[in-house]
């Protein structure tokens, strides 16, 4: 994605710590931008965090959200500008899936 340019642009992504989440974390993280990985799995968030501060520029947070609780998201928007001082992306990612008979 080198025609793609996210220097200085700051992204949340809910559902971040696993599947597309993380690989859009990976994304946003390798086009510059600091990313703001949102989850309710923190130890998952934080191993997101840890793997692109390491192989990127550093600038990657985790947060524990949930996003069906407004406190919690509104943390998640605090730590963000308490981070970085902007948002510019979201990402809403986060989910859930119930296995179910597709006749269910």
């Amino acid at each position: 994605m080198s025609w793609l340019n996210l220097e200085g642009k700051v992204a949340i992504v809910t559902g971040g710590a696993c599947g597309l989440g993380r690989a859009v974390c990976e994304g946003l993280a390798e086009v510059g931008a600091k990313v703001v990985v949102a989850d309710v799995n923190t130890e998952g968030a934080e191993k997101v965090v840890a793997d692109l501060n390491e192989k990127f520029d550093g600038s990657c947070i985790a947060a524990t959200t949930d996003v069906t609780n407004k406190a919690s998201v509104e943390a998640l928007i605090k730590t963000a500008l308490d981070a970085f001082g902007s948002v510019d992306i979201l990402v809403n990612n986060a989910g859930i899936n119930i296995p179910r008979l597709l006749v269910d």
